[in-house]
């Protein structure tokens, strides 16, 4: 699947219901997820791995949030998106030495996170 409409719709046809739960904490919001056993294991993997982009769409966010790729999740400290930059948002990331303090790339131009730790 390449997209939310397609998760969102893969979701639904295994008669899975979803809801926005506040953490324990309440620091984070979670997915809530409702229906059979068998189809809920079935669609975990999809769920998780679009969770961001899920949590946006369920938050009514998804027209003013960037769209991220899979690996990347949306509270992430080195996400940042720069007003005005139409190439999307971007990865800041510290460099260990040498002139520069940061680094920022594009997130279309990635294939992974490049801070192993998030």
């Amino acid at each position: 699947m390449t997209n939310l409409a397609e998760v969102l719709s893969e979701i639904k046809r295994n008669h899975i219901r979803l809801s926005l739960a506040q953490s324990v904490t309440g620091e984070k919001a979670t997915i809530k997820v409702e229906g059979l056993p068998d189809d809920v294991e079935r669609c975990k993997p999809i769920i998780k791995e679009y969770k961001a982009a899920i949590v946006r769409h369920l938050a009514g966010t998804t027209d003013t949030a960037p769209s991220l790729p899979p690996w990347c999740q949306a509270d992430c400290p080195c996400l940042e998106v720069i007003p005005g930059v139409e190439a999307g948002p971007g990865c800041v990331r510290a460099l260990a030495d040498g002139p520069w303090v940061e680094d920022w790339r594009r997130l279309d131009t990635m294939g992974r996170c490049p801070n192993q730790s998030h």
